[in-house]
């Protein structure tokens, strides 16, 4: 293994940190989430909401793993895996929209952050050394 310390790309921290703060706002302040995304704050959101920043919050936790910085074949299956989710989920605030189950400017800021996140995956997934230095 090489012994310099390898730096996490611009993409992987801003992934890491926006999943980190959407994680805390939506477990810990959910009605604060659900106005973010003008979803109406009652019983069943903010259990979802709840969930939603439990997954996030794990996801940011896997993203600051030291060895997340080393190769493709190591982290980038963890990347790939972001990347999915958050494709799924711009999927799930399109059809949420379309079928009038959530509001346009939810559906439209939802969809947005979601296809960022997969960008910001994708990206830190492209940073990667595609083989260890000094094997």
């Amino acid at each position: 293994m090489s012994t310099q310390p390898s730096q996490r790309s611009l993409a992987s921290r801003i992934l890491t940190g926006t999943r980190g703060a959407l994680g805390v706002i939506a477990l810990l302040m959910p009605r604060i989430g659900a106005r973010l995304f003008r979803i109406d704050a009652d019983g069943p959101a903010i259990v979802m909401g709840r969930l939603f920043g439990i997954r996030n919050i794990a996801l940011a936790a896997g993203l600051l793993r030291r060895e997340l910085t080393a190769v493709r074949r190591v982290s980038g299956p963890f990347l790939l895996v972001n990347t999915l989710i958050d494709l799924a989920d711009a999927g799930v605030f399109v059809a949420g929209g379309l079928r009038a189950q959530i509001g346009r400017p939810a559906a439209t800021l939802g969809t947005a952050l979601a296809l960022t996140g997969a960008a910001l995956s994708a990206a830190g997934f492209v940073s990667l050394p595609a083989a260890g230095g000094d094997r």
